[in-house]
């Protein structure tokens, strides 16, 4: 397009990569296909926007079965572990003893109780007030890891587990528990039925 020439671009980035929640990686083993970690769901209540945009282009669009039960298999720094032995195996993390045995959104939600008294959890998540008096909204996740005094590969388990990679980037923990707490996310994912 003509318009367009000679016009400098200036491309933000967040991460040493590009492509924002678009996320495709080779699986171990896998070295015929490649997978899609970020943009293959969404979360109407979320994505409001792209909500938006699949009713305007009149995209069919189906729930994305999204469950942490059973026998639910997660790579783990190359490690195949199904979420019904986390119990019964050795993480390929370095976890404290408190932050074993659990799936990664039960190690978050016990990072909120940690942080969060008991009469705070069922305020709006910009409304909640931490253990210290400050809002919760002036933290990031892998900050509130570490005010619990966390170890310094919980945040990398639960991004791997979730592939989440957000969390690497210290998404605000006041956004994180709206998505715990109000959003039920075996229930509320969603895809686009002939794919993204």
């Amino acid at each position: 397009n003509a318009s367009f020439a000679n016009k400098d671009v200036l491309l933000l980035e967040a991460t040493n990569r590009i492509g924002g929640r678009l996320h495709s990686v080779q699986l171990p083993g896998v070295d015929h296909a490649m997978a899609e970690l970020g943009g293959m769901r969404f979360i109407p209540a979320v994505h409001l926007l792209f909500d938006r945009l699949t009713h305007d282009l009149g995209l069919d669009v189906r729930r994305f079965p999204m469950q942490l039960q059973g026998d639910v298999p997660f790579y783990l720094r190359d490690v195949l572990v199904l979420l019904s032995q986390l119990d019964k195996v050795e993480l390929p993390y370095n976890l404290k003893e408190d932050e074993k045995h659990k799936n990664p959104l039960e190690l978050i939600k016990f990072y909120f109780s940690k942080m969060i008294a008991e009469s705070e959890r069922t305020k709006p998540a910009l409304d909640v007030t931490t253990l210290s008096g400050k809002p919760l909204y002036d933290y990031g996740i892998e900050n509130l890891i570490r005010l619990c005094n966390g170890s310094s590969d919980a945040k990398n388990y639960i991004a791997d587990a979730l592939g989440m990679s957000l969390l690497l980037e210290n998404l605000n923990a006041a956004t994180l528990l709206d998505l715990l707490g109000v959003i039920n996310l075996a229930e509320s994912m969603w895809t686009v039925t002939n794919g993204m």
